[in-house]
């Protein structure tokens, strides 16, 4: 019984750490962080953007989840599985036609950062790119 339990736990080990390497092997970028208040003036009337560029806890708290996020290119049959971003896009889907991970605005999606115990991923339609909402770490 103890060599099945040592099994089974190298087993989770060795595709654990597997898993993390094609991660990070296949990460294409983090959002870029500075460009957060471009993101919120192409994502928000003018004066929705003003009252969150002039509100030091809003600006920070989208900052905040903007460092969750990561672009990462995979296999189509790895990124079918994921729900397309197209789904929520807050209004016509801006990457239909071109997608260029450095130039994603995810403040033009309804993502949900609540939940902070797991990934989250979404397939970029038509691409073999996704993208991942990290666990929130303290």
């Amino acid at each position: 019984m103890k060599i099945s339990k040592f099994h089974l736990l190298l087993s989770f080990f060795f595709i654990s750490a597997t898993i993390f390497a094609q991660n990070s092997e296949n990460l294409v970028e983090e959002i870029n962080i500075s460009k957060t208040s471009t993101f919120i003036n192409e994502a928000y009337s003018s004066i929705e953007a003003k009252n969150i560029l002039n509100d030091t806890n809003h600006f920070n708290s989208i900052k905040k989840n903007l460092k969750r996020l990561r672009i990462v290119e995979a296999t189509e049959a790895h990124v079918s599985q994921f729900q397309k971003l197209s789904s929520i896009s807050k209004s016509k889907y801006p990457y239909l036609d071109n997608f260029n991970p450095s130039e994603f605005n995810p403040l033009l999606f309804n993502f949900d950062y609540s939940f902070s115990n797991k990934k989250i991923a979404y397939q970029v339609d038509g691409t073999k790119y996704y993208i991942v909402i990290l666990d929130y770490k303290k």
